[in-house]
């Protein structure tokens, strides 16, 4: 027998259930609570003696609990959890080191100082605000690219600094490929015209300049020297092209589009830079020797040779004399502004390959 409130089984005999206390009730009591047949649904109502529970509940029994199951928080706003990218880290790493910040100093002190030199020698206001513009694009981005990468990209500054880069990369390529198109124009006027262009220098034009200087700049020595003018614009375009795409490379990862690993272009990038700035390097090396031992004679051979050429070129040339004369006079200031700003670029490209070189373990 089974206890009718708590379930519970009762021993045959007792009057009261161990459980609950409920006394127990007899045959005659269990008739009587019986629902009388006149009731509605006493034929399926079931009576209490009929009651027997599929499984005795004991004393101290609890259901089993479920195992809370964890889920992944949602974040507010739809916002999902972006981790750091290993390449932007690295990015944050060398754009902030003291080495980043010594190459963009010297880069700067070196661009503003050339400016101030040709502004002084030559003063045009027009071509002063366009190289203005064209310098302080790299300026600016240098810079912010260093406090941004020191911030950890703070208020997305790196992909603006990455920005200003690559328009003043682009405008710079743009420029180049016009100076390409230009020298090219005059090297096929020149050679149509090399007997006409030496007939009219003497060997007057050329007292004091070194032998080797006045074959470099007349006759077939002009025409070899444009040549390598065009090569060298050339690869200026080839690097400026490079650049471009090493830059949007670098943006695309600080943006998250595109995964770790190394940068394409970064290493011929990087070479490069080093063959320009030692070619940089040379040219002002023979600069300040010819400011300090033959500025006289190089200046009365260069004005010469203008003249030579208005007679052969559709376009008038400016006093090219002068302005030779102005810019060897400031030789060695000269010198110093371009050896500042190629020692900064380098050392820039450095951090580059040293900051593509360590996406390798990543």
């Amino acid at each position: 027998m089974f206890c009718t409130e708590c379930g519970s089984k009762i021993e045959e005999g007792a009057l009261f259930c161990s459980e609950c206390g409920k006394p127990v009730e007899s045959d005659n009591q269990g008739e009587a609570s019986t629902p009388s047949q006149g009731y509605p649904g006493a034929d399926t109502y079931p009576s209490k003696q009929n009651y027997a529970p599929e499984a005795p509940v004991s004393a101290g029994y609890f259901p089993p609990v479920p195992e809370p199951v964890y889920q992944q928080p949602v974040q507010p706003f739809g916002n999902p959890v972006v981790l750091p990218n290993p390449s932007v880290e690295k990015l944050y790493e060398y754009g902030s080191s003291n080495a980043f910040l010594l190459g963009i100093t010297l880069f700067t002190l070196g661009t503003v100082a050339s400016m101030v030199i040709n502004s002084l020698v030559n003063f045009n206001l027009v071509n002063l605000v366009i190289a203005g513009i064209i310098a302080a694009l790299p300026i600016i981005g240098f810079w912010f690219l260093y406090l941004s990468s020191k911030a950890k990209g703070l208020q997305g500054q790196t992909p603006f600094a990455l920005t200003l880069l690559r328009i003043h990369t682009m405008i710079t390529q743009v420029l180049s490929c016009i100076a390409a198109v230009a020298v090219a124009a005059t090297l096929a006027v020149i050679v149509r015209n090399l007997n006409e262009i030496a007939s009219s220098m003497s060997n007057s034009n050329f007292q004091g300049v070194p032998g080797f200087i006045s074959t470099l700049l007349t006759g077939n020595g002009l025409s070899y020297l444009l040549y390598f003018c065009i090569i060298l614009i050339l690869f200026a375009i080839f690097y400026y092209w490079m650049a471009l795409k090493v830059l949007t490379a670098l943006r695309k990862r600080v943006q998250g589009d595109e995964a770790s690993g190394k940068i394409p272009g970064a290493t011929p990038l990087v070479i490069m830079t080093y063959i320009g700035s030692g070619l940089s390097l040379v040219t002002a090396v023979v600069n300040l020797i010819i400011s300090i031992f033959m500025k006289n004679a190089i200046t009365n051979m260069v004005t010469n040779l203008a003249a030579a050429l208005e007679n052969v070129l559709p376009t008038s040339l400016p006093d090219v004399g002068l302005q030779v004369n102005s810019a060897l006079s400031n030789g060695a200031l000269s010198v110093l502004c371009g050896l500042a700003t190629t020692v900064g670029t380098i050392i820039i490209a450095k951090e580059l390959g040293k900051y593509n070189k360590s996406l390798s373990s990543l």
